[in-house]
């Protein structure tokens, strides 16, 4: 590594040039997370004498479910949801007829900052225990929805502007009414205007005293302010992955990172990011429109997609191209999502730019909701000069595991899928996204019956690779055993696995399985491991790469691998059948 190597926009890495992106609502959200007293209140409605092995606990969310409780609430016609993100925790509040009509219905939103152990695993039965009030307020009016922001302490990760972009896509939210319960501010006696980094901006964006704009909230008169349009973080979601984000494990060199081809190239993405503020603002059609590509927002069925679209392939429509649907968040409501998603997915503007597809982004929340991403390539192809034949799908992180199930949902339109920031093997049965019910067997059974050509890309300082003797190891083997099943791969003893730790072969090694072949590439500054398994045809249609010193993020390298995996496939519409193209 030379700390001498440098680049155009190499101190974009540096955290200071974004502070003033950073959300306005962030001293609030902290002054909250430090001041709110923690709630210690017994949960009172019944015994759990070995909370992990009871039926209704939630591993993700460490919390026991009561069906008391939340039957209660769904008799009066709310659901309740429990759900986490990046560590953190968070409860829904939502009337069910709204999620009947989300199309066409949009609340307001209450958040409500609250102080749990999460240690205690009735911590989300007794946040709704304690703001009972308000949540049966919310039954008797059913007019708007309470999003509940569960934390141990000050969120310094800032993982709530997540949480709440989150809500406001899952649910039916109206994005100009946003409020923040303020209620333990007033209480403690402190002004608003006296919290440090706390900044008020009114709706036409002009600094004001957030004293002044307290209202009050429904019928409870609940002490809140309106954030609705100016709650959303501006921050480099990248460069906050490389710099801040915790689910980098072991060792994570960040000065090699950085004073590397990869820290360069995504710098060029940062650049973009660090301009712009949102896809509407002047200049960034014409940015793109400057490197061969055309921009457009597009609106289906009430939610936002988006296209780039190298501009000769608009003046040549009878040449057909692939499509690559990016998985990736740019619905309203914090509207740099979108400036961020093209800033993560760079290297692909620049594999589109070069004639070699069209990109299309868009996605929800849940597996159900993305199926309309089925409806809006249909859409795609009317507009754009779209080879059915060839449809590629990929998405990072959660939205990698959204991509692996919607093109096993629907492999008659996907020819082949790329997921990145997931693990090797396949966590649980839950994941596998099989559409059908049955056993975890019979679930694998249908699944191996789907050809699927797959590549799965990841960072070695995402995932640890757990010891033979560990209890995390049989976890780790079994998801590799699930993987092996679904792709229709030879079957691993757990001791076959287990060799891979001491294997001769350095990708066995790094990634922590055995393979059929194996090659090292030495790209953008760091080697990439890169592992093909064989499936019972003899096909070379499951890969694994593992990127030397890459945390939980999306690189050029990544995105070019992916790229030289999935355009060697495609799909025919008529069989359904796999065809390899080379």
């Amino acid at each position: 590594m030379n700390r001498y190597y440098n680049y155009p926009h190499k101190e974009l890495w540096d955290g200071t040039l974004w502070q003033d992106h950073i959300s306005y609502l962030d001293g609030l959200a902290q002054w909250l997370g430090a001041n709110i007293p923690k709630n210690n209140t017994p949960y009172a409605h019944r015994e759990a004498a070995n909370p992990k092995a009871d039926p209704d606990y939630r591993p993700k969310t460490e919390s026991l479910d009561d069906h008391e409780t939340i039957g209660y609430w769904a008799k009066k016609g709310i659901r309740m949801t429990v759900l986490s993100q990046g560590g953190k925790r968070w409860v829904a509040m939502v009337p069910e007829k709204a999620m009947a009509d989300r199309e066409h219905t949009h609340l307001p939103a209450l958040v409500v900052f609250h102080k749990e152990d999460y240690a205690d695993p009735w911590w989300a039965m007794r946040t709704v225990d304690f703001y009972r009030d308000y949540n049966e307020n919310l039954a008797e009016t059913q007019d708007h929805m309470i999003v509940y922001l569960v934390s141990e302490g000050p969120d310094t990760d800032r993982i709530y502007l997540n949480i709440l972009q989150e809500a406001f896509i899952l649910y039916p939210t109206d994005l100009s009414r946003i409020y923040i319960d303020v209620h333990p501010v007033l209480t403690a006696g402190t002004s608003l205007a006296a919290i440090p980094g706390f900044f008020y901006f009114d709706e036409a964006g002009s600094p004001g005293d957030p004293d002044k704009a307290v209202e009050s909230f429904g019928k409870l008169g609940v002490p809140v302010i309106n954030v609705g349009g100016r709650w959303g973080n501006r921050d480099s979601l990248a460069r906050g992955l490389v710099m801040e984000y915790a689910m980098n494990e072991g060792i994570f060199d960040r000065e090699w990172y950085v004073h590397s081809a990869t820290g360069r190239k995504m710098a060029e993405g940062l650049a973009m990011e660090h301009r712009f503020d949102s896809v509407d603002a002047p200049g960034f059609a014409d940015y793109w429109a400057q490197r061969g590509l055309k921009f457009e927002v597009h609106h289906y069925r009430g939610e936002r997609y988006m296209t780039m679209t190298p501009i000769g392939a608009l003046e040549t429509p009878e040449k057909k191209l692939p499509v690559l649907l990016a998985l990736q968040e740019v619905y309203p409501g914090n509207e740099h999502l979108a400036v961020a998603s093209m800033s993560y997915f760079y290297e692909a503007m620049d594999i589109a730019a070069q004639g070699e597809c069209i990109l299309l982004f868009f996605v929800l929340e849940d597996p159900d909701s993305n199926d309309l991403a089925l409806e809006i390539l249909k859409e795609a192809e009317k507009a754009y000069p779209i080879d059915p034949a060839r449809v590629y799908v990929t998405g990072h992180s959660h939205d990698g595991g959204f991509a692996r199930i919607f093109s096993y949902r629907h492999p008659e339109t996907v020819a082949a899928v790329a997921v990145m920031g997931n693990g090797v093997g396949l966590a649980s049965s839950k994941e596998t996204g099989n559409p059908v019910g049955g056993t975890e067997d019979d679930q694998l059974e249908a699944l191996s019956k789907i050809r699927l050509p797959i590549i799965n890309v990841g960072g070695e300082r995402e995932h640890s690779i757990p010891a033979p003797d560990s209890p995390k190891f049989q976890t780790f083997a079994r998801g590799w055993q699930r993987r092996l099943a679904v792709c229709r791969c030879a079957p691993k003893t757990f001791a076959e696995i287990a060799a891979a730790q001491t294997s001769a072969d350095v990708v066995e090694r790094r990634i922590g399985v055995p393979f059929d072949e194996t090659q090292v590439l030495w790209m953008d500054g760091f080697e990439h491991y890169i592992g093909d398994l064989v499936n019972a045809e003899g096909k070379k249609w499951t890969r694994m790469v593992c990127i030397d010193n890459s945390p939980h993020t999306v690189t050029a390298s990544m995105l070019t691998l992916c790229w030289s995996f999935l355009r060697r496939f495609a799909r025919d519409t008529e069989t359904g059948d796999v065809i390899e193209l080379y």
